[in-house]
């Protein structure tokens, strides 16, 4: 039906005939059943817009916006997200602050949501303090309910969106260990973006560049064979360990939920910890999953990623990260499996404990 409509939408703009789609489209949501949301949604979404953008009728467009997005959980999240986009833009024209905010923070508390852009929609409407902080709660706990690829996402998409209300909120220095978190989780593509964010926060908490421009060279310094770590430090790392109450409670629930079972589940804690600021944890739990998966070239590579993934994250010390593959290869006899030689390794968790410095967990 969405597909008919969207054909006979073009055709009908074509030749002019608003008021044969009108009709046609009024007879189909009079007939059509609120025993099945998901159509009725679809159908009212569509003439919201051209009631909108079509009849220059705004009230009309709130009305079919409000009871599609009124349906909840049970309207497809596209549509539903199409309505919010239309009534926030309705309620920032009319000045309404507050009912344009609670349409953004609506379509932040559905699950598909991924939060991208829910700072900049805030700061346009001109959100209080206290929806920036709702917005904060409702970002985090995105990333305490997800897990695995869906939690790395959140790195890229939900952890920016806390950074930057963070710093609007006067808080630049939660907004750096914010996105040191999020640098733990990230794949190496979103890097360059979110040390921008992070190179934000630390100027907005000094008040000059002098540390930003200080960790950008950290994360940009090319490295070589020769030299296998940065000039200069981390200045991430001197901050405390992120405390906040979603995390808190997140940590406090997963002390007491049993050991996972399987190697992926394993590297699922692995991440969530690394969102927790827990490195040196989160490193034990890959690690954890390498000695369970299978010996597979795959199952092998990606549990010792997520191993290096936090000492790299901190320090860029390619030596670390190498010293964490050789544990996990051959353990603390080194490559001849034979103790008191040349090749016996230390445990790397203690080094990067001592990298850490007191911020290690």
């Amino acid at each position: 039906m969405g597909a008919d409509f969207r054909a006979f939408r073009k055709m009908a703009d074509a030749l002019g005939e608003d008021a044969i789609f009108s009709a046609l489209i009024d007879k189909a949501i009079e007939q059509a059943s609120e025993e099945h949301p998901q159509t009725l949604c679809r159908l009212l979404n569509y003439r919201a817009d051209f009631r909108l953008t079509r009849e220059n009728d705004p009230k009309g467009s709130e009305a079919d916006c409000r009871r599609a997005m009124d349906f909840g959980k049970t309207c497809p999240f596209p549509a539903y997200s199409a309505c919010a986009d239309r009534l926030y833009g309705i309620y920032v024209r009319d000045g309404r602050t507050e009912a344009a905010c609670e349409t953004r923070l609506s379509v932040l508390r559905r699950p598909e949501s991924n939060g991208a852009w829910v700072a900049k929609h805030l700061f346009d409407a001109g959100a209080s303090p206290e929806t920036l902080e709702t917005a904060l709660r409702e970002l985090r706990r995105k990333s305490a309910t997800a897990g695995g690829s869906a939690l790395r996402n959140l790195a890229t998409t939900a952890q920016p969106e806390a950074i930057k209300i963070l710093i609007a909120l006067g808080r630049p220095a939660e907004a750096a260990c914010e996105a040191r978190t999020a640098l733990s989780l990230a794949l190496d593509s979103a890097w360059p973006r979110l040390s921008e964010y992070a190179a934000r926060a630390l100027k907005a908490e000094d008040g000059n560049a002098a540390r930003a421009a200080s960790f950008l060279e950290f994360v940009s310094e090319p490295l070589s064979e020769a030299k296998r770590k940065p000039s200069v430090r981390n200045p991430l790392a001197a901050f405390p360990r992120l405390r906040d109450s979603v995390r808190d409670a997140e940590s406090d629930r997963l002390e007491q939920t049993p050991a996972p079972s399987s190697w992926r589940e394993w590297l699922d804690r692995s991440s969530k910890l690394c969102w927790l600021d827990r490195p040196v944890d989160a490193t034990e739990a890959a690690m954890t999953a390498f000695a369970l998966c299978p010996m597979t070239e795959n199952a092998l590579a990606e549990c010792a990623r997520a191993a290096t993934r936090p000492a790299l994250a901190a320090t860029r010390d390619e030596t670390l990260a190498a010293a964490i593959v050789d544990w996990m290869l051959y353990g603390p006899a080194g490559k001849d499996s034979k103790m008191g030689t040349s090749d016996d390794l230390d445990a790397p968790l203690s080094a990067l404990r001592a990298v850490l410095g007191g911020n290690a967990p």
